[in-house]
């Protein structure tokens, strides 16, 4: 895998939201030379033949390190969300890992779930 150093900080409204870490296949290195002020990371993998097709994630909560209150702006009791996710393509070929810690406090969550009847059916 290759990473991507640096790390990118999300701002909104001025205020830090979160850092990602991503680690980009070797087979998809060229990625990291594309200009993606103009489309997204995943339009470029798209055009290498390999389509995102799968994102697993977790999400956990945790105390924040030093190191990231400081680059998040929090409180010494700030708390972070973290996500590791792995994206993979249509051939099952895991393009990217990822993870992104978002301050807490500045984000909320709101899920739909549905029941597939088919499954409940089986």
């Amino acid at each position: 895998m290759v990473d991507t150093q640096p790390r990118h900080e999300a701002i909104a409204d001025g205020l830090p939201m979160a850092i990602e870490r991503a680690v980009i296949s070797p087979r998809c290195a060229s990625v990291l030379t594309a200009d993606l002020t103009a489309g997204s990371l995943h339009e470029v993998f798209e055009s290498l033949g390999h389509t995102p097709a799968r994102a697993d994630a977790t999400v956990s909560a945790r105390r924040a390190t030093k190191r990231e209150r400081d680059l998040l702006d929090l409180p010494s009791t700030g708390v972070v969300l973290v996500e590791r996710r792995v994206i993979s393509d249509q051939d099952d070929m895991a393009l990217e890992h990822t993870e992104t810690v978002y301050a807490a406090s500045r984000y909320k969550i709101d899920a739909v779930l549905y029941r597939d009847e088919t499954e409940a059916r089986e």
